[in-house]
């Protein structure tokens, strides 16, 4: 346990500016999952409703015949993998709004204490000719 904290001691400082771009790039990605998520549902979808309806009329059209497989449970079972991960997506970028509105509040107050700090340490007059700082 010592070895790790004291390797982890010459590693650089974590920079808000790039918390913040790995949370955007992050939940683009997200986006990008629930819409190809949205998309294969609604084919799934699509696939189990033209299945019960062909196995529905089938039966008083021809009788023994069928047309079309009923649905089966491995249908049921993905779509509810789609709305598993549809979920999923949506959670994370819920997490990733609330840490983008947590760093944003810490680099509104860093700024505002920089600012503070700045206006208390600047010359409260023009400096004379020829003084150097």
């Amino acid at each position: 346990m010592h070895g790790r904290c004291q390797a982890g001691r010459g590693r650089d400082d974590v920079k808000l500016p790039s918390i913040s771009g790995t949370v955007i790039a992050n939940s683009n990605l997200n986006l990008l999952g629930m819409g190809a998520t949205i998309l294969s549902l609604q084919a799934i979808v699509g696939n189990l409703v033209a299945k019960t309806l062909s196995s529905a009329s089938a039966g008083a059209y021809y009788g023994a015949q069928r047309v079309a497989a009923p649905p089966v449970a491995f249908d049921v079972f993905s779509v509810q993998a789609c709305t598993n991960t549809i979920m999923a997506h949506f959670v994370g970028m819920l997490f990733s709004n609330w840490i983008l509105l947590v760093v944003n509040k810490y680099n509104k107050r860093q700024q505002e204490r920089e600012a503070a700090f700045a206006a208390d340490s600047a010359p409260s007059a023009p400096p004379m000719p020829g003084f150097q700082y």
